[in-house]
C-alpha cells in the first residue's frame, strides 16, 4: 500500500502544515470522498458541544448558506488510483458541508486537476476558516503558499484561468477555480478545472466563495506512486483495446453522454417541464446526440488518459447563442436541464446556457431545475414575470427569457438573483402551493433521469446523503436482462435479473450492492462510465489494478468495505446534523404518474407509491446495518472499524 500526505491550510491564520498517514490510511478510506467523509468526521467528534445545536435547518435564510458554508473543512482529496494511467482514474473529489442542503455536500469531477495534485505530492488537502481578503492556494512540489487574488476576483472563470496562468509563468498549471458565481453566494455555485470539468453539484463553489478561495492552482512533476507498473500497464492496455473494439466504446465515444437525449426519452425516463411529463418529442430530433455530433461538434476532448473522450467542443458562432469553444460542450444533464425540462427545442440556446454555467460557475443541474420551478410558478400566479423576474413574459420554451434569467442568477444582479438560493429556498418562500411542485430532495434539485421508470433511482434520490443524486447505483433497465450487463455484476453475487419497475427484496437487495461499490468508485475515485455495468471492469478485475496500483494483498472484500465505510460515515455525519429517516423521501409529484406527453408520445410509465417507497427504505435501512430510523448502529460503526464516530453522542 501507499502512504497518504494531506496539505492542511488555515486560511484565517495564512499557515498551512503537512500530515502524514500510513500505509492503512488509504486501505480504510481509499480517498476521494472516503478521505474527506474521514476530516468531515474527526471535525464533527471534536466539537461535540458545539454541534449539539446545530441542524440541517441552519441553512435556511439569506445569511444561512454562507453560515453553513463556513462550517467544518473543505477538502479536496484524490484517490488510490488517481493519476495511475489506468482509464477512468483523474477523477477527485471535493467535500465540505453543502450550503445549499445543509447537510453532507460532495461533487466529484475528471479532467487534470487531481493527477497533477498527486504529482506535487499530496492525497488530499484540507482547508478551514476564511481568509480576510481574497485568495488562491498555489502547490508545486510537496511546496504551498496563500498568495492574493483581490485582481482575480469577480473574473469569469476562463480570465481567473488565464490570469493565474500568466502570473505563474506556467501555461501547464492546473486550477481549480469558481467565477462570480460562487463568489456572490448562488447556493449551487460550482467549481471548474480546465474550464471544462465540473465538480457541480452540492454547492462546494460557494463553498469556496464564502471562503474567499478563488482557486487552488497546483503544478507537480513527481511521479504517482504504483507498485507494479507492467502489470498495470498490461491491465490497461487490454482493457483500452476492449472499450474502443466495443459497441459502447465506439457510439459513446461518438455521442459522448448526450447520447443518452433520445436512449432516456425512449425508455420515458426524460423529465420534460418540471417533471410534469417524462417524454418529449424534440429529443429524438434537435435535441439529439446524434444531430449534436453532427451539426454542432467541433472536436472531442477527454480526461487525462481516457481512451473514450466522451467530451464535447461545441461549434455555434451563430448570434444570439454564440460560445466560445473553449468552455467544451454541455454533456446530457445540461441538455436535458435546459431542453426538456424547460421545453426549449433546439441545442444553441442549451450551449449557450452551458456556457454562462461554465464561465460563472453553476451547476447546470440546479439552474435549469430552479429555472423550470420558476416557468411553473408563472403559470400558477405565484410570480409575476416582470415584476419578481424582470421578463415581458415567461412560458415554456422561451429560450431568451431562460437565458435571461440565467444570467441574472450568474451574476446576482436584476430581480431574479433570488433563484439563486435554490428551489427548496424559494418554494418555502412562496408557501406551500410552490412546495407542491418543488423538485428536490434534501434541498438539492433532482437530477434529469425520471425515477419513474426507474424505481431503484427513486430509492437512491431519496437515501442519497447529498440529496437527489444519479450516480448512487447503475440504473434499473441495466440489471432487467440476462446476460450482458449483468454479468458484470455476478462477482457481487447478482446472478438474476430484476424487473425494472418495483422496489422487490431482490431489486432493494441489488440496489445495496452497487449503492456501496458506486461509493467505492467515488473514494478510489473512478469515473461512473467505466463502472459496471456499461464495461467489464468488475470487481474481480477493479482489484488486479488496485493491487497493481497498492500493492499485493487487497481483497475484493476490503474494497467493498471501503464503499460501505463512505456510505456509513455520510449517514453518520447527516444524523449527527438532526437529518432523519423522513428526509429520505421523493417530491409528491414523482410519487404520482406523469401527465401524458405529446401526441403520438409514449405512454407515460406507473410511479412508486409511498407506501412501497417507505418498504424499500426500511429493507435497505436493515440490509445497511442501520436501525429502523436509519442511524447507523453502534455494532455497524464498530464492525466498520469506525469505532471514534461510535463514541460520539447520538450513535444508534
Amino acid at each position: 500500500m501507499v502512504g497518504a500526505r494531506v496539505l492542511h491550510v488555515d486560511l484565517a491564520a495564512g499557515s498551512t502544515r503537512t500530515e502524514e498517514h500510513d500505509d492503512n490510511f488509504l486501505r480504510r478510506y481509499g480517498g476521494g470522498r472516503g478521505v474527506g467523509l474521514y476530516y468531515l468526521g474527526r471535525d464533527l467528534a471534536g466539537r461535540r458541544a458545539e454541534m449539539a445545536g446545530r441542524r440541517a435547518s441552519d441553512v435556511f435564510g439569506p445569511d444561512g448558506a454562507r453560515r453553513v458554508a463556513l462550517d467544518g473543512p473543505l477538502v479536496l482529496a484524490a484517490g488510490l488510483l488517481t493519476g495511475c494511467g489506468f482509464p477512468g482514474t483523474p477523477r477527485f473529489s471535493i467535500v465540505a458541508r453543502s450550503p445549499l442542503t445543509g447537510l453532507y455536500g460532495e461533487s466529484e469531477a475528471g479532467g487534470y486537476f487531481g493527477p497533477e495534485l498527486r504529482r506535487a505530492g499530496y492525497e488530499a488537502v484540507v482547508i478551514s476558516g476564511r481568509a480576510s481578503a481574497p485568495c488562491y492556494l498555489f502547490i508545486k512540489d510537496r511546496t504551498a503558499e496563500l498568495r492574493p487574488a483581490e485582481h482575480l476576483w469577480g473574473l469569469v472563470t476562463k480570465d481567473a484561468q488565464a490570469a493565474l496562468r500568466r502570473e505563474t509563468g506556467d501555461p501547464r498549471l492546473r486550477v481549480a477555480l469558481i467565477g462570480p458565481a460562487g463568489e456572490r453566494g448562488v447556493r449551487f455555485g460550482a467549481v471548474l478545472n480546465e474550464l471544462r470539468h465540473a465538480n457541480g453539484r452540492t454547492g462546494m463553489g460557494t463553498v469556496f466563495g464564502a471562503r474567499n478561495l478563488k482557486a487552488v492552482a497546483v503544478r507537480g512533476t513527481r511521479p504517482v506512486p504504483v507498485q507494479d507498473p507492467e502489470g498495470l500497464k498490461t491491465l490497461a492496455t487490454a482493457f483500452r483495446h476492449e472499450l474502443q473494439a466495443g459497441v459502447y466504446g465506439q457510439y459513446f465515444g461518438q455521442h459522448g453522454t448526450p447520447s443518452g437525449v433520445s436512449v432516456m426519452n425512449a425508455t420515458r425516463a426524460l423529465p420534460t417541464r418540471n417533471f410534469r411529463q417524462s417524454s418529449f418529442k424534440p429529443a429524438s430530433g434537435p435535441l439529439s446526440g446524434e444531430t449534436y455530433t453532427r451539426e454542432h461538434l467541433k472536436k472531442r476532448g477527454a480526461c487525462e488518459g481516457c481512451p473514450l473522450a466522451c467530451k464535447r467542443v461545441v461549434h455555434q458562432g451563430r448570434p444570439p447563442y454564440a460560445v466560445d469553444p473553449d468552455y467544451g460542450g454541455p454533456e446530457y444533464e445540461t441538455v436535458a436541464s435546459f431542453g426538456p425540462l424547460v421545453g426549449i427545442e433546439s441545442l444553441p440556446p442549451v450551449f449557450k446556457a452551458h456556457e454562462i454555467c461554465n464561465a460563472y460557475g453553476l451547476d447546470t443541474i440546479s439552474a435549469g431545475g430552479v429555472i423550470a420551478f420558476a416557468i411553473e410558478a408563472v403559470e400558477r400566479g405565484l410570480l409575476h414575470p416582470e415584476k419578481d423576474l424582470g421578463v415581458r413574459s415567461l412560458t415554456w420554451g422561451d429560450a431568451d427569457a431562460v437565458l435571461d434569467l440565467l444570467g441574472q442568477i450568474a451574476r446576482q444582479e436584476g430581480p431574479a438573483a433570488f433563484l439563486g438560493q435554490g428551489v427548496r429556498e424559494v418554494a418555502r418562500r412562496l408557501g406551500p402551493e410552490a412546495e407542491a411542485f418543488a423538485l428536490h430532495v434534501k434541498g438539492q434539485e433532482v437530477p434529469m433521469h425520471d425515477p419513474r421508470s426507474k424505481w431503484a433511482l427513486g430509492l437512491g434520490y431519496a437515501v442519497s446523503p447529498t440529496g437527489a443524486d444519479h450516480c448512487l447505483s447503475p440504473h434499473d433497465q441495466m440489471l432487467a436482462a440476462k446476460g450482458g450487463m449483468l454479468k458484470t455484476l455476478n462477482p457481487l453475487g447478482l446472478l438474476d435479473p430484476v424487473p425494472a419497475a418495483g422496489l422487490q427484496p431482490a431489486k432493494v437487495r441489488a440496489f445495496t450492492y452497487t449503492h456501496i461499490t458506486y461509493s467505492l468508485y467515488n473514494c478510489l475515485p473512478l469515473c461512473n462510465v467505466f463502472a459496471p455495468p456499461t464495461t467489464g471492469l468488475d470487481l474481480t478485475r477493479l482489484t488486479r489494478v488496485v493491487a497493481a496500483v497498492a500493492g499485493p494483498g487487497i481483497s475484493s472484500w476490503e474494497l467493498m468495505k471501503i464503499g460501505e465505510r463512505a456510505a456509513t460515515m455520510a449517514r453518520h455525519y447527516n444524523t449527527a446534523l438532526g437529518a432523519t429517516a423522513d428526509d429520505d423521501r421523493l417530491p409528491a409529484r414523482l410519487l404520482a404518474q406523469a401527465e401524458p406527453p405529446e401526441p403520438g408520445g409514449a405512454a407515460p410509465p406507473g410511479a412508486v407509491s409511498a407506501e412501497e417507497l417507505a418498504q424499500g427504505l426500511a429493507l435497505f435501512y436493515a440490509q445497511m446495518g442501520w436501525d429502523e430510523k436509519g442511524r447507523p448502529t453502534r455494532a455497524k460503526l464498530h464492525e466498520l472499524d469506525l469505532g471514534w464516530l461510535a463514541e460520539e453522542e447520538g450513535a444508534g
